[in-house]
C-alpha cells in the first residue's frame, strides 16, 4: 500500500496506509518517497506543491504506534491542508477503551458475565481465559482480551510495552493500560488523531477510503 509520489492534476501525492506500528516500513516509504523527506533535525517535512494522504491504521501490530503517531501529527500541524488522515478500523475501535476500561463498567460487566462482542460468537472471556483470571477480574486481563479476542491485535499489549521502555517511560502492565487509555482519550495522541481524520478523502479526481467502497447496486457511482 505505497505510492511514493504519483502525479495527479491537484500535483504530487504521497499516499501508504496499514503501518500498524511498522516504523521500518514507513522509514523505507521515506527514503523512497517523493514528497515527504527526514530533515536533520528528524522531523518529516512536505516537499513545495505536494500533498500526503495517510489510509488509515496506525497502530497495533509494531512496537512503533506512538512514534508514527507522532510523525503523522507533527507533519498535519505543519502543513495543514496538505496532509489528509483517512480513518482505519484499527484507529477508531480504540475508543472503545477508556470506557470500557473503566471501573464502573468492569464492575457492571465482569469477565465472569461479559456477553462478548457481537461480531464473534463462542468468545466471550468465559470462552477464552482460565478460571483465575476470570475471577481475577483486573483491567489488565480485560484490556489483553479486548485486544487480542475481539480487536485481532495479539501483540498490541506487548508491543506498546517495549515502545514506552524504549521511550524510558515506566512500563509495567498497570502503565500499558494506562496508556492505552490516555492516547484514546482528549489529550492523547490516537485520539488526536482521530479528529483530523475523516471517512474519505477527495483530492482532484482522486478518492481515498480504508478498504473499499460498497459496490452492489446499479446506481453505485465510484
Amino acid at each position: 500500500h505505497l505510492s511514493h509520489g504519483c502525479i495527479f492534476d491537484v500535483g504530487p501525492i504521497g499516499y501508504v496506509t496499514d503501518l500498524e506500528g511498522n516504523v521500518d516500513l514507513w522509514e523505507r516509504f521515506l527514503e523512497t518517497s517523493h514528497v515527504l523527506y527526514r530533515e536533520p533535525s528528524g522531523r518529516i517535512a512536505l516537499r513545495d506543491a505536494c500533498y500526503f494522504v495517510f489510509g488509515g491504521d496506525v497502530v497495533d501490530h509494531y512496537a512503533g504506534d506512538l512514534q508514527l503517531l507522532d510523525d503523522l501529527l507533527d507533519l498535519k500541524r505543519r502543513y495543514g491542508d496538505r496532509v489528509h488522515f483517512v480513518l482505519g478500523n484499527r484507529d477508531v475501535n480504540k475508543l472503545r477503551l477508556p470506557f470500557e476500561l473503566r471501573e464502573d463498567f468492569r464492575k457492571e460487566w465482569p469477565l465472569r458475565e461479559h456477553p462478548g462482542v457481537y461480531w464473534l460468537k463462542d468468545r466471550t472471556p468465559r470462552d477464552c481465559l482460565p478460571e483465575e483470571v476470570l475471577n481475577e477480574n483486573s483491567v489488565v486481563e480485560h484490556l489483553k482480551w479486548i485486544l487480542k479476542v475481539t480487536l485481532g491485535a495479539e501483540k498490541a499489549f506487548d508491543c506498546r510495552r517495549t515502545e514506552l521502555q524504549r521511550l524510558g517511560r515506566a512500563c509495567s502492565d498497570e502503565e500499558v493500560v494506562r496508556s492505552f487509555v490516555q492516547e484514546a482519550s482528549p489529550g492523547g495522541r490516537i485520539f488526536e488523531f482521530l479528529t483530523l481524520a475523516k471517512l474519505a478523502v477527495q483530492l482532484g479526481d482522486v478518492l481515498f477510503v480504508h478498504a473499499g467502497l460498497p459496490r452492489s447496486g446499479e446506481k453505485w457511482i465510484p
